[in-house]
């Protein structure tokens, strides 16, 4: 058996295969969602409180986003929002009485979704 002095062969003469990756995108699991704390029971209760029952849930969702994307504003989460169950109306409802308690800021863009900012919590 011979021994090639591959240093004096032109690279375009080196035989070449591809080996697969062992690591593909495919094998790794998805990351799940989650949201951030610690999260103060008075913002929950405020969320709770506002008059809405989709509310804490539209908050939640909120605050997941804002903290995955470090945003300040951001649209409503449309994927969590349609596997949760709320609809286009309920969310709307759900912010203004989010706005109203003071949690929430919004700027409203005609015929778009609004964006949103969550009002840092203030115990008391």
């Amino acid at each position: 058996m011979t021994m090639v002095n591959w240093a004096s062969v032109p690279d375009h003469r080196i035989p070449v295969r591809v080996v697969p990756s062992l690591r593909t995108r495919d094998t790794t699991p998805p990351r799940a969602k989650f949201v951030k704390g610690p999260l103060p029971i008075g913002w929950i209760c405020a969320a709770v409180r506002c008059g809405d029952n989709q509310a804490l849930p539209i908050l939640l969702a909120l605050k997941a986003k804002s903290d995955a994307t470090r945003e300040t504003w951001v649209k409503p989460p449309a994927t969590i929002l349609q596997a949760l169950g709320i609809t286009r109306m309920a969310r709307s409802r759900a912010i203004a009485a989010l706005e109203h308690a003071g949690l929430i800021e919004i700027q409203r863009r005609r015929g778009r979704p609004p964006l949103v900012s969550l009002v840092p919590w203030k115990d008391g």
